[in-house]
């Protein structure tokens, strides 16, 4: 059998509950684009306050390609990025939003990038529909 590369995608979590089933839903159907790779997903919840703790083990129970990590506290949103790759196996590593800002349509393209020998593939926003409140904190961020 064939020794097939791994893509590790980490999706940290906070009172996502709303958006952890559609996420996982979006990366399945992502992950069938390009059926030569293995797929694991890791879900991070930072000490959300709702039900996404829940919704996480609930998708990992059926889906053994899905991982939980649940922190014991909020340790802020650099702390679930460092969980996901800590505990990641994947051959490379994608960070996404639980709340698909940042699409997940564009995981494709990134695997190419990093199949063509790049170390680090960044998405840039180029446009945004944001108010200016956003704006300024996004650029503040």
């Amino acid at each position: 059998m064939l020794n097939r590369k791994k893509i590790t995608i980490f999706i940290p979590c906070y009172n996502e509950e709303e958006n952890v089933l559609p996420a996982y839903k979006k990366i399945i159907e992502v992950s069938k684009i390009n059926k030569s790779y293995d797929y694991e997903i890791i879900f991070i919840d930072n000490r959300s306050l709702d039900k996404t703790r829940i919704k996480i083990i609930q998708i990992a129970k059926k889906d053994k390609r899905v991982k939980g990590i649940f922190l014991s506290r909020n340790f802020g949103p650099e702390s679930s990025g460092h969980a996901g790759l800590d505990h990641a196996t994947g051959d490379a590593i994608i960070g996404i939003p639980a709340d698909l800002q940042e699409p997940a349509e564009l995981i494709p393209e990134f695997i190419k990038k990093w199949e063509k020998g790049y170390d680090i593939v960044l998405g840039i926003y180029k446009k945004t529909q944001d108010n200016i409140l956003m704006k300024f904190i996004r650029k503040i961020f």
